[in-house]
C-alpha cells in the first residue's frame, strides 16, 4: 500500500489539487475536516490543509417547543388573543395591563455567563428565569420577526440573512434589498415581498414597535428606552423593543472581549433605570434573539467543484446554507458535500428539514419557501465558518448554526 501525505497551506491550492486526484480516478475514503483521504487502487494520498482545526460542539437541534415564540404567545393570551403556542404559566399568573418584550441582540446563554463571571452583581443576573432553545435558523432575519409576528419563518419567509429573488435573479439583503454579493443596492427587500402583522395586529390593544434608528451615529440605548417610556404614556400598551448589542459587537471583536461586557454593564444599568420608571402593572420580558460562538473563516468560495455544481449561489446564512444543485449532479453534491464538509455541517434535503419541523410547523407556508430553501440546506454544527464571499470574511464571532452557543439563549421576568 502506498500511502503519500500532502500538506496545503491554501484554500485555492487544496480544491485544485483534490481536484486532479479526483479527475484522475481517486475516490475520497476517509474525511476528518479538510484531511482527506483518497485513494485509487493501492494508493492512498492524505490532503491536508494545514491551518483549520475544527472544534468539537454541542448539538442543539432545531425545536419550536420552548423559543422566544411561547413569550410572545402569553402576551397574546394575556389580551385575550388566540395562539397554538404553548404559554408558561408561572410568567403569565395573572393578567398585565402593560407588556414590554425587549431584545438585545446575540445575548445567547455562554455570552450571559461569561457576563456574570466578570460583573456577578449586575441587575440582569438578578432577574434570570430560564433559558430557551432560539428559533431557527437562529439569526436576527429570522428570530426577530418570528418575535414580531408569533409565526415560523416557514410561515413568514424570513428565513436568513440573503435570499434568491426570483423577479430579479438576485441573492438579496432582505433587510435592505441590496445584492448580498455584488452590493449594488436599490432592489426588492423582503418587507415589500413577504409583509407580516405584528403580534399586536389581532389584539384589541395599541402596540408598538422601537427599535434604533440605524442611520443615526447619534442614537443611544437610552433613546430606545426613552421612546418606549413615552410610549407607555401614550397608551400603548404591548411594545416589542429591540437593540443590536452585543451582537453588532461580538461579529467584530468575538466572544472574548472585555469592553463588550462594560458595555453590557451599562446596559444592565440602563435597563434598571427603565424598569423603576416603568408603571406599575407592566411586565417586562428580556430575552435574545440568538447567541455566538466564535468561529473560524474558510473559503468556500474558493471550492469550485463545489459551486460548479449549483444552479445559483448559496444562500440564506453563511452558517445555514442553502443550495440550488444542477439537476445533473444532485447525487454527487450530497456525497461530494459530506465527503468534504460533513465533519463541520449537516447537510439535510430542505424538504426533509421541513418535514422535521426545522423552521416550524404550519399548515400556510410562504409562497418563498421553495426558493429560499431550495434542495438542501447545510446547518453548520462546529465553529467553522463556511465563507461563500469575500466580504463575509473576517468576523471573529456568528450565528445561525445550531451548536449550544448558537441556539440557547436567557429570558429575564421583571415585573412591576
Amino acid at each position: 500500500m502506498i500511502e503519500k501525505k500532502i500538506n496545503i497551506s491554501s484554500s485555492k491550492s487544496f480544491f485544485e489539487v483534490l481536484n486532479n486526484y479526483l479527475k484522475n480516478g481517486f475516490i475520497i475514503i476517509d474525511s476528518p475536516f479538510l484531511c482527506l483521504k483518497l485513494k485509487k487502487d493501492e494508493e492512498i494520498v492524505e490532503l491536508n490543509f494545514n491551518s483549520l482545526t475544527a472544534k468539537k460542539c454541542d448539538i442543539i437541534y432545531p425545536s419550536f417547543e420552548n423559543t422566544q415564540m411561547n413569550l410572545v404567545a402569553g402576551i397574546i393570551k394575556n389580551y385575550n388573543g388566540l395562539t397554538n403556542f404553548k404559554i408558561d404559566d408561572d410568567i403569565f399568573n395573572k393578567k398585565y395591563k402593560n407588556t414590554i418584550i425587549l431584545v438585545l441582540d446575540g445575548l445567547g446563554i455562554n455570552i450571559l455567563n461569561n457576563f456574570n463571571d466578570k460583573y456577578p452583581d449586575n441587575f440582569l443576573a438578578k432577574h434570570f428565569y430560564k433559558k430557551v432553545n432560539s428559533i431557527y435558523p437562529s439569526t436576527t432575519a429570522a428570530s426577530t420577526t418570528s418575535i414580531k409576528t408569533c409565526k415560523v419563518p416557514l410561515e413568514t419567509g424570513w428565513t436568513g440573512w440573503n435570499n434568491w429573488i426570483r423577479e430579479i435573479d438576485r441573492n438579496v439583503i432582505l433587510f435592505n434589498g441590496e445584492d448580498y454579493y455584488s452590493s449594488d443596492k436599490g432592489f426588492i427587500n423582503g418587507f415589500n415581498i413577504m409583509p407580516y402583522k405584528y403580534y399586536f395586529s389581532n389584539l384589541n390593544v395599541l402596540g408598538g414597535i422601537v427599535e434604533p434608528e440605524f442611520k443615526n451615529k447619534d442614537y443611544k440605548f437610552k433613546d430606545t428606552l426613552d421612546r418606549s417610556l413615552k410610549n407607555i404614556s401614550n397608551g400603548i400598551v404591548t411594545q416589542y423593543v429591540y437593540d443590536e448589542t452585543p451582537d453588532k459587537e461580538l461579529h467584530v471583536f468575538g466572544t472574548n472581549c472585555e469592553d463588550i461586557y462594560k458595555k453590557l454593564y451599562n446596559y444592565s444599568c440602563q435597563i434598571e433605570e427603565f424598569y423603576n420608571k416603568l408603571p406599575l402593572d407592566t411586565l417586562l420580558i428580556i430575552t435574545a434573539d440568538h447567541g455566538h460562538i466564535d468561529t473560524i473563516d474558510f473559503n468556500l468560495f474558493d471550492d469550485f467543484i463545489l459551486n460548479g455544481m449549483l444552479e445559483r449561489k448559496p444562500s440564506n446564512d453563511t452558517r445555514c446554507l442553502t443550495f440550488k444543485v444542477k439537476k445533473e449532479y444532485m447525487e454527487r453534491f450530497s456525497r461530494y458535500f459530506n465527503s468534504v464538509y460533513g465533519k463541520i455541517y449537516k447537510l439535510i434535503d430542505s424538504k426533509e428539514a421541513i418535514r422535521l419541523g426545522y423552521f416550524g410547523q404550519t399548515d400556510n407556508i410562504s409562497n418563498r419557501i421553495d426558493d429560499f430553501l431550495a434542495d438542501y440546506v447545510a446547518l453548520a454544527t462546529s465553529n467553522i465558518y463556511l465563507c461563500t464571499t469575500e466580504k463575509a470574511l473576517g468576523k471573529k464571532s456568528n450565528h445561525a448554526g445550531i451548536t449550544k452557543e448558537e441556539m440557547e439563549v436567557p429570558v429575564f421576568i421583571l415585573r412591576k
